[in-house]
């Protein structure tokens, strides 16, 4: 799996028209990117993920802790391996910090943007973030990020009307990781592409749990 696709963006999975952090992570008040990324604590999501080759698997997603700038996420796939992903929320929109992937940990200096404050459709925006860590080689990434709009996704958890947005990696091979979030739900599917745009690995909510 690519870097940059960890368990959060991969697996995660991410994030309207202006952002407002939630008021306190965890109270059920979310507005703007933090409405479509969801920062509830206790949330959880299920995924079925499906590989370019080889078995699926699934993989839960859970909110475990928070405040009104920050977020982490532990997720677990179906063999029980599991990481987290650490996330800042500000008047940026949500970026992710770091994170550990089984026994490695890593960390973007700034932030690697996820989604920005501002969703409007055709709203594009870039980012360039040094990863560091142990198990990871020291690397510039850069982000382009394009708004897409709203699409109609049809997922085992249902249909849903949700905010297309496309992520274009550089570091320094090109990949693509597109996510479509649903207001007051999630992200309900990701799809991780090559260079070329070919599908490498799909992630699709089964269900999911908003306290």
């Amino acid at each position: 799996m690519s870097s940059h696709v960890r368990p959060v963006l991969v697996k995660l999975a991410v994030l309207s028209l202006s952002f407002v952090a939630a008021a306190a992570a965890g109270c059920g008040s979310e507005d703007g990117a933090a409405a479509y990324f969801g920062t509830t604590i206790g949330a959880t999501w299920n995924y079925a993920v499906t590989p370019a080759s080889g078995s699926g698997y699934t993989e839960t997603t859970q909110n475990t802790s928070g405040s009104s700038s920050t977020l982490l996420r532990t997720s677990t796939l179906s063999n029980g391996t599991p990481s987290t992903t650490s996330f800042a929320l500000d008047s940026d929109g949500i970026s992710i910090t770091g994170g550990t992937s089984m026994t490695s940990q890593y960390a973007y200096a700034p932030p690697c943007l996820l989604l920005p404050s501002n969703t409007t459709p055709g709203f594009s925006t870039s980012s360039t973030s040094t990863e560091t860590g142990q198990g990871y080689t020291t690397q510039t990434v850069a982000v382009a990020i394009t708004i897409d709009g709203i699409e109609t996704v049809v997922v085992p958890a249902g249909t849903f009307s949700a905010l297309k947005v496309t992520r274009l990696f550089s570091e320094p091979t090109v990949s693509y990781n597109v996510k479509w979030y649903a207001s007051g739900v999630g992200c309900v599917k990701t799809v991780n592409e090559n260079d070329l745009q070919a599908v490498q690995t799909t992630w699709e909510l089964t269900s999911y749990n908003i306290p």
